[in-house]
């Protein structure tokens, strides 16, 4: 199975990582951000001090090969409306999405290509409220909200980032071993599945 990751800030790193550690899976990252002090200061992020200004696929490859022996692909790009056709392209490959992104308008893309495309997609995110939801693509909505607070900087985020990315990597897995779609919400304590 060919799964495209989209965003490679917290969630979307350790659920890479988990994914490669875990699976046969072909994996993709997708992201155009670059590493930066806060991501390593926080630790909650899977790259490292010394990958400071590096692209985070570049870096994000470079671990998940260092630490989980397994080599992924790269897409350096941001998602906008113009890079549509690039990106379908690409999707046809891809048998899931999993999407990491912390933004409305790179969300709303995705979620739109994925029902354009007839390809799963889920969605992994956080609440200013320090909540989470796992969701698939037929009963998502974007949520249109202003980030105007980092999770990276939460008392215990690094736990309940690796917590979350835990979870999303399991419901992955069900997925492609049994086509199960299965959802959760929750937060630092509990947790809730939606089937």
């Amino acid at each position: 199975m060919n799964c495209l990751i989209c965003g490679t800030g917290a969630i979307g790193s350790w659920l890479a990582y988990n994914l490669a550690s875990d699976t046969m899976a072909d994996l993709t990252i997708l992201d155009f951000d670059k590493v930066e002090k806060r991501n390593i200061q926080a630790k909650t992020q899977f790259y490292l001090e010394q990958q400071i200004g590096k692209r985070k696929v570049d870096a994000l490859q470079y671990n998940i090969y260092t630490w989980a022996g397994k080599t992924i692909k790269v897409i350096n790009s941001r998602i906008e409306v113009k890079g549509i056709p690039e990106l379908l392209k690409l999707v046809f490959k891809i048998d899931l999405i999993a999407d990491c992104f912390d933004n409305y308008q790179s969300r709303k893309l995705i979620t739109t290509i994925a029902k354009q495309q007839n390809i799963p997609c889920v969605h992994i995110g956080f609440s200013p409220l320090m909540t989470f939801a796992i969701e698939w693509n037929e009963t998502y909505i974007p949520p249109n909200i202003q980030v105007t607070w980092d999770i990276c900087q939460a008392e215990g985020a690094a736990s309940f980032i690796r917590m979350v990315a835990g979870h999303a990597s399991i419901i992955v897995q069900e997925f492609m071993k049994t086509n199960r779609k299965i959802s959760m919400t929750g937060n630092r304590f509990t947790n809730r599945l939606i089937e």
